[in-house]
Formats: structure tokens, C-alpha cells, sequence
């Protein structure tokens, strides 16, 4: 089994939020580490908290080892929607039954090879190694959507779905050009993902400024200045 080895992006601190509001107050704001048993429980900020997580083992489906003071909660995979570590957020990948990391947030949700990330984040190094070696990388087109695998050099995917991703989910043209053009190099894939999320936040901000101007020409004149 090939062992996947990934860079971490600079930081994912700070990714937990991006898709609510950013003045909302979050229950689980300023928790680093927590699990999250449902995707309504991440939407409405409710997490466990725990202290760290110290190990996890993998075999069809992963355990992740947290810990609360001194006792151990061996947390299976299959028994939550996903949790946040050291500030990073990670969701089940239901199939597998392995955590991934969120990397990108916005219109679209880009994730990168969670146990990889796990042992980086215990070891607090900037790389990690997937020891079940399996996809580099997934997309989604929310937090609470179905996950794809993205193509990884090496891994076959027999029920291509990438492809049925793609013709279903027209809207992102742009973005799988550039997810294309890099053959399954995860680190230009990244890029992509996240300049895709990036324009599209700007050209949202710029359609609402455009929408703020136009709403504010159409309103009648005040009664008190008009003559």
C-alpha cells in the first residue's frame, strides 16, 4: 500500500468559521479540540470538548484516540459527523469511515487526506504521512453534502466519481479546468480550490455592494425633503 505523504497548508485555523457569519458567536468558539456526533450539532456550535488527541488506529474505518484530562475516549469514526482539532476541522468520510480535513471553505468545500493531517497536527510538524495510504483529496459542494473523491495518482476509482460530480454540478466549469489541468498533484489542486472559493467570495461581495446601490437609487425620497 502506498503511504500518501502531504504539506499542510500554512494554517487551517480559522476555516471552522467561514461558513456562517463572522460576527455570529459560536458555542464552540475558542474550543480547539472537540467532537461533533451530528452535522446539526456542528451547525448549532455544539461540541464535546476534549483535551488532545494522542493516536488512532485504521483498519475498515478509523478510532481517534481523544482524551479528557487522563481518561481515553476512543471515538469511532462512524459514531460522529466529525471534529476539530487543534483548531482544525475534519469531517467523515462516511464510505471509508476516515476523518478529512477541511482545507478550503466557501462555495465549494475542498478536503485533503485527514490522517495525514492528524499525525502532523500530534507531532506539530508542517508534513504527515497517511499510513492507509487511500485519496489524497475530496470536494463537496457543502459541509452537509455528499463527499467525492478527486483523482489520485495510483487509486483507481472504478465508479468515477469525479465524472458524475462533475455532470451533475455544472456551476464549477471554472474550477474543474484547474482541477484537471494538474493531473492529481495535490498541492496545485489546493491552489485551485482555494483561489475558486477566493473569487468567488469577491464577486458575492461585489454583486451585493452592486445590489446595495441599486436598492438605495430606488427608494423613494424621504417625505420630510421632498417638496
Amino acid at each position: 500500500m502506498k503511504i500518501l505523504k502531504i504539506s499542510l497548508l500554512a494554517t487551517t485555523i480559522g476555516l471552522l468559521f467561514l461558513a456562517f457569519s463572522p460576527s455570529a458567536e459560536r458555542p464552540d468558539e475558542g474550543i480547539p479540540t472537540g467532537v461533533y456526533t451530528t452535522y446539526e450539532d456542528y451547525a448549532a456550535g455544539k461540541i464535546d470538548p476534549m483535551d488532545e488527541i494522542k493516536n488512532f488506529s485504521y483498519g475498515f474505518g478509523t478510532t481517534v484516540d481523544f482524551y479528557k484530562g487522563k481518561t481515553k475516549h476512543a471515538v469511532k469514526c462512524k459514531d460522529m459527523w466529525g471534529f476539530k482539532y487543534k483548531n482544525t476541522l475534519f469531517r467523515i468520510e462516511p464510505i471509508q469511515r476516515e476523518p478529512e480535513a477541511v482545507v478550503s471553505l466557501g462555495k465549494i468545500v475542498y478536503y485533503e487526506n485527514g490522517l495525514a493531517y492528524l499525525n502532523a497536527l500530534m507531532d506539530n510538524t508542517s508534513s504527515g504521512s497517511s499510513p492507509a495510504g487511500g485519496t489524497m483529496s475530496f470536494l463537496s459542494k457543502n459541509l452537509s453534502s455528499e463527499m467525492t473523491p478527486l483523482p489520485t495518482p495510483g487509486v483507481i476509482d472504478p465508479a468515477n466519481h469525479y465524472g458524475k460530480f462533475k455532470k451533475a454540478n455544472k456551476a464549477f466549469t471554472s474550477l474543474y479546468k484547474c482541477l484537471d489541468g494538474c493531473k492529481g498533484r495535490y498541492l496545485e489542486m489546493r491552489k485551485c480550490a482555494e483561489n475558486y472559493n477566493k473569487n468567488a467570495a469577491r464577486l458575492a461581495k461585489e454583486n451585493e455592494a452592486s445590489s446595495d446601490t441599486t436598492k438605495a437609487k430606488e427608494e423613494p425620497a424621504d417625505s420630510a425633503t421632498t417638496k
